[in-house]
């Protein structure tokens, strides 16, 4: 009888250690973004915009050049979403099985000049050869899609090796950012984005070329929480907040 009624306890024990196990929320972690740099401006609203709906629901986002993000993805790094400032990287980690489905276009990012010089914006080349300007920020086009993109823009212009002692190479948009807005080079190319930054003073030229896609995706371990912020990301919400800071909603070469 005294061995029926201790197990009867054990029993008892254990049905109550798993009610109260399935009853006690599961603590939620903070939903981990791969943020392409061009977009820094645009992580404080969107995140305000997202927890409006899902106030309980944090956000970390790890920002950087897309390359770089990319080669840290394929290397392990652990995140839910990730944004890219283009289509390409994301592709390389759907092709590598580290997504839970294809890339999708959530925005469309422009290119421009920056400067705090006086500029006839009809005559940018010429203001680019002359010696008024000194050094130009250009990010890494090897790792960052609008330096890719500024960099074909030379090219196309004849201008990449007539500039060759002028360029500072930036990690990122937001080194190169910090270049222009410090001073540090008299101008740069750089995402529109700037152009919304308060701290931000000087004459933003867009260049006529394609806006550029920008991809997102949601990676191999992407949480509950990483799928619904992924998802407002392309609601009439976010694109309103996107546009707010000079993105479009679909490609055009229009400035």
């Amino acid at each position: 009888m005294i061995r029926s009624n201790l197990a009867g306890f054990l029993m008892l024990g254990v049905c109550l250690t798993l009610f109260v196990q399935c009853q006690t929320p599961r603590p939620r972690r903070a939903v981990r973004v791969a943020m392409a740099a061009n977009l820094s401006p645009l992580a404080k609203p969107l995140q305000k915009a997202f927890q409006k709906h899902h106030p309980s629901i944090e956000i970390e986002w790890i920002e950087g050049s897309s390359g770089k993000l990319t080669q840290q993805m394929m290397q392990g790094a652990a995140w839910d979403v990730f944004l890219s400032a283009d289509t390409l990287y994301p592709w390389q980690l759907y092709q590598a099985s580290l997504t839970q489905q294809k890339p999708a276009i959530y925005t469309y990012g422009k290119l421009i000049f920056w400067t705090r010089e006086s500029i006839d914006t009809t005559r940018l080349v010429d203001f680019l050869l002359s010696d008024r300007v000194r050094k130009i920020a250009l990010a890494n086009p090897e790792t960052a899609p609008y330096g890719k993109a500024a960099w074909a823009y030379l090219k196309q212009q004849k201008l990449d090796s007539l500039l060759g002692s002028k360029w500072v190479i930036g990690e990122s948009i937001s080194q190169v950012n910090q270049y222009l807005v410090s001073g540090v080079v008299e101008g740069g190319f750089t995402a529109q984005s700037l152009q919304y930054v308060t701290e931000a003073k000087g004459i933003g030229i867009i260049l006529k070329i394609p806006a550029i896609p920008q991809g997102a995706v949601k990676l191999r371990y992407c949480s509950e929480e990483g799928a619904m912020l992924y998802a407002f990301l392309f609601t009439d919400e976010a694109k309103q907040i996107f546009a707010g800071y000079g993105y479009v909603s679909q490609q055009t070469d229009e400035p």
